[in-house]
């Protein structure tokens, strides 16, 4: 420590020490607290090593031997703690697939050795505890086959056990955390997994009564895990148990629903109190679950998932048909979901108009945001899981109310790129790209769209690809289908934004179709007449563009008489909009090339 506070701080050290009782007179905390001063007090640090390449590493000097013991008193629970952190953050990279789990055998070992001596939420170690059940649920998804019928069992009941350890729970805080560090999360997810592996039967026995726990459990982001599971594994291997998980999840729904309408005072008049009524809730739907009990597929296709109680299991039913596509039941169920799109959208429009009026008289309830989001969401996804053909039959009912709601369907075409990612092929993301295209043009009105804000600009941006790629300069799924893009631009009528989506395109992943884009748009500018089309953000953008061009050493937009025509004319319709840049650059441009 340097500067004027250094001998402040000492000074303030010093003094805490003068206040201190005589050292036999001392108990535990305040050895604790001189223990603290003196790690904190910099004229005890010294030299403890050095890095790699050589930087100092600084620590404090060993303390008084009675403060030694107390340090020495916690090492071996200190290194447990930093045995177990280090199998939780291993755990969960590993679940996350954010690193390769090659070395699972000796993290297995590890956790089978893991001793957790008593971490709690009091001492702010609970977090510790999730290691071994992160390390099992890893080594049950991605490496079952590989373990011995020991470290199976093993990794079985250490799942199972996890989910078990707050299976009921009355901690509001932990029923409604978002905690990923628990154990029972991942175990929750993989749970599913181990129905119809070979385990001994007492093993066996256990996974249902444990799988009903999961699903019906206290902590809401452990049933979220749970289901998760249920559609990535159990759908497949044992579909009528996965649907009973489905009903078993629907009836509690239900149940607590019609309690909740009830007035106060009359709630739990039968019941009891609210502890014991989710208690007996809890154990009636797990036993619905163990037991087995047949699905009603009928009232599952025709849940109204867009109002209580089946609001709640939206995402359920959503992250199932993600999983299990060609499944005809979770068709139904997305085929009323996107046809309820266009009505959220409906009834939004309907209650900003009877705002805007300042009527409150009328019943039309405003859309969710969070809700419709969850819808688009899982409507994007899944239709990009479809073939181009079943995609389009499918997204019908968007294509149709698009031109009404301009920008509530441009949240589509975002979603849709956003799932692609960068996996090829992707033929149905723009089969459904072109035919938003498509329609785009054939409804388009120019003035409309180069209205400040206006909706149309919005679906016009995201049709371009939208303006979240940063610096990236390439798209895999780009590759082949750029004359898709430069075929829009070409179709669509001069005006104001559409040079300024089109710039931003071609300055981001659009790259590579330059410079015979530049074509397109001295063509464009050819055709527009009456005022400055170029706005400040379009002559931003067209200026990065040029710029790299010329200086980039670029020799087509030279040698090709029509490319260097259409460099003119962009030139020309910059330096007409004011831009300083672009008269430098034209410049240059037309100043012979040495040698």
């Amino acid at each position: 420590m340097t500067g004027s506070f250094r001998d402040q701080v000492w000074a303030l050290i010093d003094r805490y020490k003068a206040e201190l009782p005589p050292e036999a007179e001392q108990d535990r905390e305040t050895k604790l607290w001189r223990l603290q001063l003196h790690r904190i007090d910099t004229r005890n640090f010294v030299e403890f090593g050095r890095t790699k390449d050589d930087h100092i590493i600084i620590n404090s000097r060993e303390p008084e031997p009675e403060l030694q013991a107390i340090v020495n008193e916690h090492k071996p629970r200190a290194a447990a703690l930093d045995e177990a952190v280090s199998l939780l953050g291993w755990g969960m990279s590993a679940f996350g697939r954010q690193k390769p789990s090659d070395d699972w055998q000796k993290r297995l070992e590890a956790a089978q050795g893991c001793t957790v001596p008593g971490f709690t939420a009091d001492d702010g170690c609970s977090f510790a505890t999730g290691g071994p059940a992160y390390v099992a649920a890893v080594c049950i998804r991605d490496h079952w086959a590989e373990m011995s019928p020991a470290q199976q069992e093993w990794c079985a009941h250490t799942a199972c056990d996890a989910i078990e350890a707050d299976a009921d729970t009355s901690d509001y805080l932990s029923i409604g955390a978002v905690n990923p560090m628990e154990g029972s999360r991942p175990a929750a997810f993989v749970l599913p997994a181990l129905f119809g592996k070979t385990l001994r039967s007492e093993t066996q026995s256990r996974l249902l009564p444990v799988l009903a726990k999961a699903v019906i459990h206290a902590v809401e982001e452990t049933v979220a895990y749970a289901m998760r599971g249920v559609a990535r594994y159990l759908w497949v291997s044992d579909r009528s148990l996965a649907l009973t998980c489905v009903q078993a999840l629907i009836n509690d729904a239900i149940e607590q629903h019609t309690l909740a309408k009830r007035p106060w005072q009359q709630r739990f008049a039968e019941q009891g109190s609210e502890h014991s009524f989710h208690k007996d809730l809890r154990s009636r739907s797990r036993e619905f679950i163990v037991r087995r009990e047949p699905a009603n597929e009928a009232q599952i296709i025709t849940l109204d998932i867009a109002h209580w109680p089946g609001r709640t299991m939206a995402r359920h039913l959503f992250e199932m048909a993600a999983q299990n596509p060609n499944d005809l039941l979770l068709r139904q169920i997305m085929q009323r979901s996107v046809t309820l799109l266009p009505m959220f959208w409906e009834r939004e429009s309907n209650s900003r108009k009877f705002r805007m009026r300042g009527d409150d008289s009328h019943d039309e309830e405003p859309c969710d945001p969070e809700l419709e989001h969850s819808f688009v969401d899982a409507i994007c996804r899944f239709a990009l899981l479809l073939s181009p053909a079943e995609a389009l039959a499918f997204l019908e009912p968007v294509f149709v109310a698009a031109p009404r709601f301009q920008e509530k369907a441009s949240s589509v075409v975002t979603w849709l790129i956003v799932h692609q990612k960068d996996r090829v092929p992707a033929s149905t993301m723009w089969t459904l790209w072109q035919r938003f295209a498509d329609d785009f043009v054939a409804g388009v009105k120019p003035g409309q769209v180069d209205k400040e804000h206006s909706a149309e600009a919005k679906m016009l941006g995201e049709l371009f690809l939208g303006g979240y790629w940063g610096n990236q300069r390439d798209w895999l799924p780009l590759h082949g289908e750029t004359q898709r893009i430069r075929l829009f631009f070409q179709q669509l009528p001069p005006m104001e934004q559409g040079f300024v989506c089109y710039a931003h395109y071609l300055a981001k992943i659009g790259t590579p179709t330059l410079p015979d884009a530049l074509l397109d748009v001295g063509k464009n500018l050819s055709e527009a007449t009456g005022h400055e089309i170029l706005n400040e953000t379009a002559t931003y953008y067209f200026e990065e563009i040029l710029t790299r061009l010329i200086y980039g050493g670029n020799s087509q937009i030279r040698a090709n008489n029509s490319l260097r025509q259409a460099t003119l004319m962009i030139l020309d319709a910059l330096v007409a909009s004011g831009s300083s840049a672009a008269y430098k650059l034209r410049d240059d441009f037309l100043t012979p090339v040495a040698g």
